[in-house]
């Protein structure tokens, strides 16, 4: 039989998402989380950062310069610094550790009395504070998830709240030098707090105080950077011009972005294309630093809703989810968003990309940084996208008939994206498939129906390879782990993503919504996540994965054990149509749309328009029940990506070295095509040393997707024995595992380092 037109692709990377920082994730997982996000993407001691985050003219309105302000703190009586002495008056002695406070109390007091001595030399109003009010046991600072956090000095608006929602900058303060990497890790843990509470931050700027030390942290889509160390005695004029910008500088110059306005009323207003739209509700927001950073919101403009998508993207990507967008249209594609308007967000006029905020780092300076290629850390440029119908997602669904039927929308939708207009989906996921509500799109029987959305992972579709002159995405692996086809997970080196795949990865949403929810309208089932089938698929390396996959779909024993039993009451009826698409996608030769569409639309027939067959009252077979749901576990366990996003890239599997296949760069599709290796070998070989599980790889690496999971466990799989593989089933084994080389996970370069000893000694700290 002819084999399916493929997409040729780079080398794979995996795309993970965000999950967001639960209430109850500890400050130290936090930081863990944040460090293994960022740490692969921070340039540190880079020189005249500070002048470029902060050129003058500092003040609007004030001509007066660094060399003037400081020119009248040090002279007169009222004298602030001394030259002489080297010498802060009234600046606490930053080398004595802080008792519950107390030292970050007296900082910030120091603070706005320099703020105000300042205001005085400019002539100018200070309408900012700094505040070390939360460093201690003593409050807590609301808003944001951030309850267990105490950061150290905070700047706000004098007339304004105070919570996570309104933290201009913050300052973590340590008392000596040697603790300046917990002080850049509370950095990273204040700005992902600071990106997950506020609409319109385009980055964050903050200050590590380590005894009379500083350190100045830009932190943005594409990382972090930082500046080389320096004393602030010894430099004053360094620190007068951080803290001058921090507390008289327009908020756009500190990381606001200024094309989102507040009304009267106090809701916000974006201006897209020229034409300006109300933002009614915040439906999604990133929950890392670094990545596409998405946010989705709600808006209005003349009585009509929309969805506003804000992101910041790869500029290497030739085709944009606007241009798929586009061409899904002309091209009269059914089941997917229209495109209403979308733009380059501007900046003070230029096209806003994270080089228009650091261009001090050059290409040059991060070759030199970066030793690893696949480490590279791109441009990446913001986007909006203004589409049209407003959906909710499909666990929102309201009968099992709704949620099959949407199930035949989207499948239906992926068809007609691949025959009509050659392009290819390649990260269906349960976040990925929504319900339009009925008074946008009446189905049938008045049902809602299903939308696909998110094609910014798309890819052409063309036997022809249209994509040959296509320029190479840095990060492309795209996929969310426990929706990701057995073969993708397996795939080394050159592959090429097939519709099939994208197939599977239906099915495995399905399982998803079967197994977690039990019943409509996002009715979340009270059991351990950890003891589901689903677990083991976001918790280990991609091998351990695709083996706990492939036994869990093609052993008779596990299907029933590990799936099945684990199915919800409230889709008992739908068990044996589970069934027949696992035939049909791992047993059968034609693994098509309409085979697959064929299998939903006989058991949607079957199915009663409203409620439910009554199956909800069955019993859970003495699972373990649980007071929170496994979907809330999930979240607070994989605390550092998050559930609900649209991505951000993964970037090529160089963790995972081996041979390419023998069929060469495409691969095969063929289900007959055999391993090198057996599954029964790979179980029993293992790792060379421990594996890294995917989430440590991507969360390593900064792989974060907003509309996938990143696992987060150290533990293994549960097929470990050999013997689990040995099943009396006739069962083949995937085409592409063959090519598949387990390696040993090697110590990682570090591309951002602290000083040397020998620096640390050099400088004074005031010890």
């Amino acid at each position: 039989m002819p084999q399916e037109p493929a997409v040729k692709t780079t080398p794979y990377a995996q795309k993970l998402s965000s999950h967001p920082i639960s209430h109850d994730d500890g400050a130290a997982e936090m930081g863990k989380k944040v460090d293994r996000e960022l740490d692969p993407y921070r340039s540190t001691r880079i020189g005249e950062l500070i002048d470029h985050i902060f050129p003058e003219p500092l003040i609007p309105g004030s001509d007066k310069t660094i060399d003037d302000i400081y020119s009248a703190i040090t002279t007169g009586d009222d004298w602030l610094f001394s030259a002489t002495t080297r010498t802060w008056k009234s600046c606490p002695n930053l080398s004595v550790a802080s008792n519950n406070g107390d030292v970050e109390v007296d900082f910030a007091s120091f603070l706005n009395t320099l703020a105000t001595r300042i205001s005085v030399v400019v002539g100018k109003e200070c309408r900012r504070i700094a505040t070390g009010a939360y460093a201690g046991n003593r409050n807590h600072l609301p808003g944001g998830p951030g309850s267990e956090r105490r950061p150290d000095v905070l700047f706000f608006e004098k007339e304004g709240p105070q919570s996570w929602e309104t933290v201009i900058s913050h300052w973590e303060v340590k008392n000596k030098h040697k603790y300046w990497r917990q002080a850049r890790t509370q950095v990273g843990e204040g700005a992902r707090l600071i990106y997950e509470s506020q609409y319109d931050r385009r980055f964050v700027v903050a200050a590590s105080i380590l005894g009379f030390d500083i350190i100045l942290h830009l932190l943005d889509r594409a990382g972090e950077v930082s500046s080389a160390t320096f004393d602030m005695r010894g430099q004053p004029r360094a620190f007068l011009r951080i803290f001058t910008a921090t507390i008289f500088s327009e908020k756009d110059r500190l990381g606001y972005d200024p094309s989102i306005t507040t009304l009267e009323d106090g809701r916000r207003c974006v201006t897209v294309a020229q034409e300006s739209y109300v933002i009614e509700d915040w439906v999604y927001r990133s929950h890392s630093i670094r990545g596409r950073g998405t946010a989705c919101w709600r808006a209005s403009r003349n009585g009509v809703t929309y969805a506003i998508k804000d992101y910041w993207t790869d500029m290497s990507r030739a085709v944009t989810e606007a241009e798929f967008l586009r061409e899904a249209e002309n091209h009269a594609v059914e089941g997917v968003p229209r495109l209403v308007a979308h733009e380059v967000a501007e900046f003070r006029g230029q096209k806003d990309t994270t080089k228009l905020i650091r261009p001090i780092l050059s290409e040059e300076m991060y070759s030199k940084m970066y030793l690893d290629a696949y480490t590279s850390v791109g441009e990446r440029v913001h986007m909006r996208l203004v589409m049209t119908p407003f959906a909710m997602p499909i666990t929102h669904f309201k009968t099992k008939g709704e949620l099959v039927g949407a199930f035949i929308d989207v499948i239906e939708a992926h068809k007609q994206l691949v025959e009509k207009a050659n392009i290819l989906h390649r990260d269906i996921s349960v976040n990925n498939i929504m319900l339009v509500e009925s008074s946008d799109q009446e189905g049938k029987n008045g049902r809602r129906r299903g939308l696909l959305i998110d094609l910014d992972y798309a890819a052409h579709y063309s036997p022809d390879d249209a994509q040959k002159d296509r320029k190479v995405a840095l990060l492309e692996r795209t996929g969310t782990t426990p929706f990701m086809a057995i073969d993708l997970l397996s795939a080394s080196g050159q592959r090429v993503h097939v519709p099939r795949w994208d197939l599977e990865s239906f099915f495995y949403v399905l399982i998803w919504v079967f197994i977690l929810y039990d019943g409509p309208c996002k009715s979340e089932r009270k059991i351990k996540f950890s003891d589901t089938v689903l677990f083991k698929w976001t918790n280990d390396d991609f091998e351990s994965i695709g083996m706990n996959k492939y036994a869990a779909v093609t052993s008779p024993d596990f299907w029933e054990s590990k799936v099945l039993r684990w199915v919800a009451p409230y889709f008992a009826d739908l068990k044996p149509c589970l069934t027949r698409i696992r035939d049909l996608l791992f047993f059968t030769e034609e693994k098509t749309h309409d085979k697959f569409i064929r299998i939903l639309q006989e058991e949607f027939e079957k199915l009663p328009d409203e409620g439910s067959s009554g199956d909800e009252e069955a019993s859970e077979e003495n699972l373990p029940t649980t007071q929170t749901s496994a979907v809330e576990q999930f979240r607070s366990s994989y605390a550092m990506a998050g559930v609900n996003g649209l991505i951000a890239e993964g970037r090529p599997d160089s963790e995972w070295s081996g041979k390419q296949d023998d069929e060469g760069a495409e691969g095969s599709d063929s289900a007959a095509a055999g391993p090198s290796h057996s599954w029964a070998d790979i179980a029993s070989t293992g790792s060379r040393g421990r594996k890294r599980t995917a989430g440590e790889i991507a969360e390593s690496r900064g792989d974060y997707t907003e509309s996938g999971i990143s696992p987060d466990s150290r533990s293994r799989g549960w097929v470990s024995d050999p013997s689990a593989f040995r099943t009396p089933s006739p069962v083949r084994s995937p085409p592409s595992w063959g090519s598949t080389r387990v390696r040993a996970e090697g110590s990682r370069k570090s591309h951002s380092r602290g000083p040397t000893s020998s620096e640390s000694s050099k400088r004074h700290r005031g010890q």
